[in-house]
């Protein structure tokens, strides 16, 4: 039998990042653009949006205020 899924803050099942994920959802929530983001993780610009897109995906929101926003209630950044 599988685990039982993390439950977030809001009640909803916590998406299950990985380490780079959270970076890159950190520096979003600091309100940092792709290219800044990139540079801070020496990545290319096109992995960070790749990333970002993904994210996107996982908290099934379509741009980045609401990223922030559901991050944040999900208790997955401070």
């Amino acid at each position: 039998m599988p685990p039982a899924a993390e439950v977030t803050q809001s009640g909803e099942p916590a998406p299950r990042l990985t380490s780079r994920q959270s970076e890159v959802l950190s520096l979003l929530c600091e309100g940092l653009p792709d290219k800044l983001i990139a540079r801070k993780l020496d990545l290319s610009h096109h992995t960070v949006r790749g990333h970002v897109q993904i994210l996107y995906g996982l908290l099934r929101v379509s741009n980045r205020m609401q990223a922030v926003f559901a991050a944040r209630q999900r208790g997955l950044i401070n």
